[in-house]
């Protein structure tokens, strides 16, 4: 695949949870091809700021493997619950739902 991406003439790829997980084997990987990280995604639970706390801590080791690599992007969808499936591409009228997420 990071064959390819960089045939392709991109300069970096998002890193998923199937790249190796050991930073220095991924950049020397990424660096064969010329390539960096340019993010990933991370799904959390956005629209309960109850467990907004809770959310942060398994997102911590993704955002510092990240960082490690040299990349500052991390990618933090909403979980895809029913109710997010069902209201895709629509939000409240008043636009509560955005003003919830940032609130926080």
């Amino acid at each position: 695949m990071l064959t390819e991406t960089a045939e392709s003439g991109y300069e970096g790829t998002e890193i998923s949870y199937h790249f190796p997980t050991g930073v220095p084997s991924l950049q020397a990987d990424l660096g064969r091809y010329g390539l960096r990280a340019a993010a990933t995604f991370h799904t959390v639970l956005l629209l309960n700021p109850a467990l907004h706390d809770v959310e942060v801590v398994p997102m911590l080791p993704v955002a510092d493997r990240l960082q490690a690599l040299g990349c500052d992007t991390l990618i933090l969808p909403d979980e895809a619950t029913s109710r997010r499936i069902a209201m895709a591409d629509r939000v409240a009228d008043d636009g509560s739902d955005l003003r919830r997420l940032g609130d926080r």
